[in-house]
């Protein structure tokens, strides 16, 4: 008899492993392994594989923005959709605040925090909802309350996701596929399988060499393996050669009853707040490398306030302007474009999901520098003497080649003066502007404080 082939793909393996990961709850590992072999257990459209990973990735910001156009659509629940991703939102919030590193309690932090908790208020399906997030800034820590006790970014993620599919499923279908998902347990029903299939060859050969058979015919151990000389097709051949009589002979049906001891998982301590703020590993696939690399807004705000470029000095600024000038507009189009997203036809890109996805890139690696000074300051920059001057000290000549005179560095020196008072005298504007909005936002925190106190009252 010729040998018989088998074929199967090392990433159906995958799939069976990323659903044993994300039945069991272990999305920490499943996440890694996707990023790993790019391989999804799941079947999905192209707008549906990306929604998925702006919300794996935390972009909840470009997650409202990519579901703008389904919003006036008949049927769609904004409502519940929005309340899901400003839930887990504020939650990570919480978790950047509480826990100890760079965004602990800081100003930028509890504005965001403050942010979305009034958007929340919209949102919540009910009073009582409402007051028992805002119950949750009181903790020293989101682990503290009973219902977070466990809680990570990554289980929060992917739990967002299952709960967001249901709305979106008859919006964003699937097409064609040709693959295939791993489910109901798929890998489970196959190690057992294979476990009897190796009990049976056992069976077969005690029974053919006159050895004693044990009671118990299950024999095989999981983790016993006898290598791949062991898996040939000697026990279908011995089955094709029996004459049919054999299996006319009745036989008692019996159960097999399979007790499974689950995982005990340990308690995982770690700084939560450092992988929500940790760029995730990008492959060179769709859909990673559409989604954009952000940040929660309050870290942005905090690295801009510690970054040179942001901090009003002419010369930063207008050297980000003059870089980018010298750019074609061509490779600046493109530095904002996400090329493994519109690789398809002109006829996707009228789908208002793919408006979507243009908008919210439109200005995604723009620096604004309207903090400080408008746009027609900045244009100027270029012909300001202080800029001149750094020019002149970058390329300084001998004396004699500079041809200045002591009258006319005075007159230079007066106007650097000038305009280092006028740079001075905006960024303390800046500044002042700042501290407003600060107390402002305190006022807010203490008067959901307040509201806090008065729910607790009236409970008790």
């Amino acid at each position: 008899m010729p040998s018989a082939r088998l074929p199967f793909k090392e990433q159906d393996v995958i799939k069976l492993v990323l659903e044993f990961l994300n039945n069991r709850e272990l999305h920490i590992t499943m996440l890694s392994m996707e990023r790993e072999t790019g391989v999804i257990n799941g079947i999905f459209s192209d707008d549906m594989l990306f929604l998925r990973q702006l919300i794996l990735d935390g972009q909840w910001d470009d997650v409202v923005e990519f579901v703008q156009p389904l919003v006036q659509m008949e049927g769609f629940k904004s409502k519940q959709f929005h309340y899901t991703i400003l839930r887990h939102k504020y939650l990570e919030l919480l978790c950047l605040k509480s826990e100890p590193g760079p965004m602990q309690n800081n100003e930028f932090t509890v504005d965001e925090v403050v942010q979305c908790l009034n958007q929340l208020e919209e949102y919540c399906p009910s009073k009582e909802e409402y007051n028992s997030l805002c119950l949750l800034l009181t903790l020293p820590r989101l682990s503290d309350h009973a219902d977070y006790k466990n809680w990570n970014p990554s289980n929060a993620r992917v739990g967002c996701f299952k709960l967001v599919l249901p709305l979106l499923e008859k919006y964003m279908p699937v097409e064609k596929h040709d693959d295939a998902a791993a489910k109901e347990d798929r890998m489970i029903q196959l190690l057992l399988k294979g476990m009897l299939y190796e009990s049976c060859v056992e069976f077969c050969q005690c029974r053919a060499t006159g050895s004693d058979v044990t009671a118990t015919m299950i024999q095989t151990k999981m983790l016993n393996g006898m290598g791949f000389s062991s898996a040939d097709l000697s026990l279908l051949s011995w089955l094709q050669s029996i004459p049919p009589e054999t299996f006319a002979c009745p036989f008692e049906q019996r159960n097999l009853n399979v007790d499974v001891e689950p995982l005990q998982k340990p308690t995982l301590d770690a700084s939560w707040s450092e992988q929500i703020l940790t760029t995730p590993i990008r492959p060179n696939i769709f859909p990673y490398s559409a989604v954009p690399n952000s940040r929660p807004h309050s870290a942005e705000l905090m690295s801009k306030s510690l970054a040179p470029q942001y901090d009003g000095l002419a010369f930063g600024l207008a050297q980000n302007r003059n870089m980018m000038q010298s750019i074609s507009p061509e490779v600046a189009s493109m530095s904002k474009s996400f090329a493994g997203f519109h690789l398809s036809s002109g006829k996707r890109l009228q789908n208002p999901m793919s408006m979507s996805i243009d908008r919210m890139f439109d200005s995604a690696d723009m620096v604004s520098t309207g903090v400080v000074m408008d746009v027609s300051e900045t244009s100027s920059l270029s012909k300001s003497p202080l800029l001149a001057a750094d020019k002149q000290d970058r390329n300084k000549e001998s004396p004699r080649l500079s041809g200045g005179s002591d009258k006319n560095s005075l007159r230079e020196s007066g106007e650097l003066f000038k305009e280092y008072q006028k740079q001075k005298q905006q960024i303390q504007q800046h500044l002042e502007e700042q501290e407003t909005k600060r107390l402002e936002y305190q006022q807010e925190l203490l008067a959901l404080d307040h509201k806090q106190q008065q729910v607790l009252n009236d409970n008790r």
